[in-house]
């Protein structure tokens, strides 16, 4: 029968076993990793970041005096442009500039 490969170092493996070697490895990874997902689903995403027990603390309740000084100065016009100014300022500072050569 002849070989797949020829060994003229005296090796007892050739590479067709080399690479019959990697596919079981592979195909057992393959399943392990199946079974693994299979025993133990993924969380869905809002689970991902509960921890149980934990307990938000509790809020300072605001006057209605200052929810409506807070919603004054959201609503503010030039507070607004002054925001917007410098965001595009801090956008094209900091911008990526590609170069296609």
């Amino acid at each position: 029968m002849e070989s797949y490969a020829s060994s003229s170092s005296g090796d007892s493996t050739s590479t067709g076993e080399i690479e019959m070697d990697n596919a079981v490895t592979s195909a057992i990874a393959l399943v392990a990793s199946f079974l693994q997902h299979i025993a133990n689903p993924p969380r869905p995403v809002y689970q991902r970041d509960y921890t149980p027990g934990y307990v938000e603390p509790k809020r300072e309740r605001i006057s209605m005096e200052e929810r409506i000084a807070n919603s004054n100065f959201m609503r503010n016009k030039e507070a607004h442009y002054a925001l917007a100014a410098d965001l595009v300022e801090h956008c094209w500072l900091n911008r990526r500039v590609t170069r296609d050569d």
